[in-house]
């Protein structure tokens, strides 16, 4: 397998791809205020609802250069809806990009790394614990208790994990966030 820009290119857009299902499902079954996007240099920004990992910018400067202007308008789309502004900053964003955010405020808040392989070189083990589930609600409140840590009692904890559970399947890299 070859690791090339344009498969670097190809990631990033699926993983984007994947926030925007994410978004549209949010959207259309869990409508709530000042639920947005943004298109800007290159990429997207999407604010789904307060405190939501989701929330975020993503393939900023990957075909094209960012400018101060589009960094002035990213941080008020989400200064806007009281909301950090976490912003994906991948190997092949603008080379500017990481240090002109640091400029601002912004600061590193993890690395993530996507892994690639062929699927026929790997070995699994599929655990008979685990079944199939039709509870798409049951499974949202799990999978948000245990992907980000919030109670599943709290308003809207399900919100994450149903749109998850929703969103189609289609289907880095270093993550920057301006704190509230």
């Amino acid at each position: 397998m070859t690791i090339d820009r344009a498969l670097c290119v190809l990631i990033e857009r699926s993983e984007l791809a994947f926030v925007a299902d994410f978004f549209e499902v949010a959207r259309s079954r869990f409508p709530r205020p000042h639920q947005a996007r943004l298109a800007i240099a290159g990429g997207m920004a999407y604010f789904v609802a307060p405190d939501l990992p989701m929330n975020k910018a993503a393939c900023l400067g990957i075909d094209r250069d960012v400018s101060d202007a589009d960094i002035d308008r990213l941080t008020a789309f989400y200064t806007q809806r009281d909301a950090p502004a976490r912003i994906v900053v991948s190997e092949i964003s603008d080379p500017t990009l990481a240090p002109r955010l640091e400029a601002r405020g912004y600061r590193p808040m993890h690395d993530q790394y996507g892994l690639i392989g062929e699927l026929r070189d790997m070995d699994g083990y599929y655990d008979e614990r685990v079944r199939p589930s039709r509870d798409i609600r049951a499974w949202a409140l799990a999978a948000t208790e245990a992907w980000t840590g919030v109670d599943p009692s709290a308003p809207d904890a399900h919100l994450v994990g149903e749109c998850l559970g929703y969103a189609p399947v289609r289907s880095r890299w270093r993550s920057c966030s301006k704190g509230r």
